[in-house]
């Protein structure tokens, strides 16, 4: 049957040079080639086909949409990658968050054994801080802290966190209180306080709290030192990441209520008069806690972070160039996929304040490349397009470098003009005398 078929179709083509199918029995379903070819070109239209080309022209074009599509699909794939590489970055909690909490390690030595710019991890000699310092801090400085932490009378506290609305999860806060120095009167009644907010990879035994704690207790105001959610001593979270604006509020809004209260009666009585301060990211999460609660009347923020999508944006930028722009996007997703980064943000959060003209004072390294300047410009036009809620108290911007840091070291550097502009802020947020701030009543700061 086979041979039969292959005479037929071959004695066919012979005949009239027709095409037909080996099944073909009857001449009339032959079909001449040119109606075969039209009839597939009608369907390939209808497909909406229209790279099959017969020419070498219409070859060249198909070929190269074909690799414009595969680069595209190579793009794409590259992107989601370096998103989910950003993603994962932006809310990996540093390994540093819990160091430097080992037994023994309290504001009489914390200072001696935590990382300094310049100086590594671990206990260090006056001999070895003089060198490793440089011309940017000395062992005078660090001897006086410690010294000042040693007859303060300091303490360490605990309380829980505020509940967040969205199952945000209540944990136990560790923080150290302390105390104002004797002998300074601010005013009558119970001194103000100050709840102080740290940055990333910091806790309260690190350099940026243990400073600040000094200079405000030494200018006469209570310090409450505490340490974010799953760093330093306080309790971990249920998601174990770096959540920023999505539950770290609530920690500083915790303490701003256990400083408010002093509901175990440690700290010298309830008062009203509780601001919040903030470094870095602590800074991002003081304005936060400002923003969302109407009763503290100021915050004092140095360099605070104001969007988290922006710093991710420049990390990526930075370790990938235009992929960093082609990936950002998935990247805030992958970011955002446990938890939401920009939950509370000061962009949202601020608008919502009251009506009452709170001070904000901002603090900011014009050499800084962590948190540049761009983020502090940011949040100035923000508090500037609501003159009825708040006033721009001060904004100290200035040129330093701390051993090659340029990040949150204005306080390390310059301990004595911080310490003033510290005083003067909080004093004038309280309607307290400001005479003390100037007058070179307060301590002098050695080395300083």
């Amino acid at each position: 049957i086979g041979s039969k078929r292959r005479q037929r179709v071959a004695s066919g083509r012979k005949a009239g040079n027709i095409m037909a199918s080996p099944d073909a029995e009857n001449p009339e379903q032959l079909a001449q080639p040119e109606e075969v070819n039209n009839e597939v070109e009608v369907m390939k239209e209808k497909a909406g086909c229209r790279c099959c080309p017969r020419t070498r022209q219409g070859w060249l074009i198909c070929g190269c949409s074909t690799c414009v599509c595969v680069l595209g699909v190579l793009i794409l794939i590259v992107a989601i990658v370096v998103g989910n590489m950003g993603g994962n970055g932006i809310t990996e909690l540093p390994s540093e968050t819990r160091v430097d909490t080992q037994e023994g390690v309290d504001p009489t030595n914390a200072m001696r054994i935590t990382w300094l710019p310049g100086c590594g991890e671990g206990n260090k000699t006056d001999e070895e801080i003089d060198a490793c310092g440089g011309s940017c801090f000395n062992s005078s400085f660090i001897s006086q802290i410690e010294s000042f932490y040693a007859s303060n009378g300091f303490r360490m506290v605990n309380f829980s966190s505020r509940a967040g609305p969205e199952g945000q999860d209540v944990v136990q806060i560790q923080a150290w209180w302390i105390p104002p120095a004797p002998g300074i009167n601010l005013g009558a009644g119970t001194p103000p306080r100050v709840v102080v907010s740290h940055g990333t990879n910091q806790n309260q035994n690190k350099f940026e709290t243990q400073i600040a704690g000094f200079l405000l207790a030494s200018a006469g105001f209570g310090v409450l030192l505490p340490s974010l959610r799953d760093h330093g001593y306080s309790g971990s979270s249920s998601h174990g990441l770096f959540s920023w604006g999505w539950d770290y509020p609530y920690d500083i809004l915790g303490a701003w209520d256990y400083a408010k209260e002093d509901p175990h009666g440690i700290l010298g009585g309830p008062t009203d008069q509780v601001g919040v301060m903030g470094f870095s990211m602590g800074g991002f999460t003081a304005m936060n806690a400002f923003g969302m609660e109407p009763a503290i009347p100021a915050v004092w923020a140095d360099a605070p972070v104001f969007s988290v999508k922006d710093i991710l944006l420049q990390e990526m930028r930075a370790q990938g160039g235009p992929l960093g722009d082609l990936g950002i996007e998935f990247a805030w997703r992958f970011a955002n996929s446990e938890v939401e980064l920009h939950y509370n943000h000061p962009a949202g959060v601020l608008p919502n304040g009251p009506d009452v003209n709170r001070k904000v004072y901002i603090v900011q390294n014009s050499e800084d490349e962590t948190v540049p300047t761009s983020q502090q410009d940011k949040l100035i036009e923000l508090l500037e397009a609501y003159p009825q809620k708040y006033t721009l108290s001060g904004y100290w911007l200035t040129s330093a470098v701390c051993n090659e840091d340029k990040h949150r070291i204005l306080h390390l550097m310059f301990p004595s003009k911080y310490r003033e502009r510290l005083c003067l802020f909080w004093t004038d947020v309280f309607g307290l005398s400001q005479d003390r701030c100037t007058d070179g009543s307060l301590v002098k700061i050695a080395g300083r």
